[in-house]
């Protein structure tokens, strides 16, 4: 019995008299099919390691608003680190403006918003974050 493909593009198999489709398994929300699991996890998988190699990236070339003196690098000492900096992780809008040159209410040492610091995408993204959710 071979697997063929109904208009939907969904796979099946016709049994007698009966049509048998493919099992699917769910992974967070997303129906695959067992057939494709493998190659589905495997994808998964680096596309979560690319992530976290240019989130590492991403802290070598930027500072941290909550640090203050000669180093401002974020490291392994801070609560928030877990390989590289969460925060920017956790916050996935678009920031409300650009806030480069504004004065940053976070840093010490007066600083301005600018694209040096980690939580700065086309401004900050503390901004992205919405009320009640």
């Amino acid at each position: 019995m071979e697997w063929e493909t109904d208009k939907y593009g969904k796979r099946f198999r016709r049994v007698g008299s009966c049509i048998e489709y493919e099992p699917t398994v769910m992974i967070d929300g997303i129906e695959v099919p067992q057939s494709e699991v493998e190659s589905f996890n495997e994808m998964r998988r680096k596309s979560f390691e690319k992530v976290k190699e240019a989130s590492a990236q991403d802290q070598e070339l930027h500072n941290c608003p909550f640090h203050d003196g000669l180093s401002t690098k974020c490291d392994h000492k801070c609560a928030l680190y877990q390989g590289a900096c969460t925060l920017p992780q956790l916050i996935t809008g678009a920031p409300v403006a650009d806030t480069q040159g504004r004065a940053c209410p976070i840093r010490r040492s007066h600083r301005l918003c600018d694209s040096s610091c980690i939580l700065y995408r086309n401004g900050c993204i503390l901004t992205a974050i919405k009320r009640g959710e």
